[in-house]
């Protein structure tokens, strides 16, 4: 885990709202399959509060709402790189 989650955004967010972030996150970054009602259910979370925590992190710019391919009104979260955020994209380094 990049330590600027935990010294940048993690002491003025709210504990359930970085719950759903790592949980998410972790679901991510395996490739797994998470829904907003299945992660309420896991965390015993309310929806309310799952969503309120994904319009958090994408107004602190760490995750994107991606509209779904059929038009409608769902959305899949992206979760962006921290370090990309910070610095941009910077090119690899080419080694010799």
């Amino acid at each position: 885990m990049e330590n600027t989650f935990i010294n940048e955004y993690l002491p003025s967010a709210s504990g359930d709202y970085v719950k759903v972030y790592l949980y998410g996150l972790l679901y991510a970054q395996h490739g797994g399959e998470m829904t907003h009602g299945l992660m309420a259910r896991q965390l015993r979370l309310s929806m309310e509060t799952v969503e309120a925590a994904g319009n958090y992190w994408a107004q602190m710019g760490l995750v994107r709402k991606v509209p779904c391919a059929d038009g409608g009104l769902d959305f899949d979260i992206e979760f962006v790189s921290i370090r990309e955020k910070m610095y941009g994209n910077m090119p690899k380094e080419e080694t010799p």
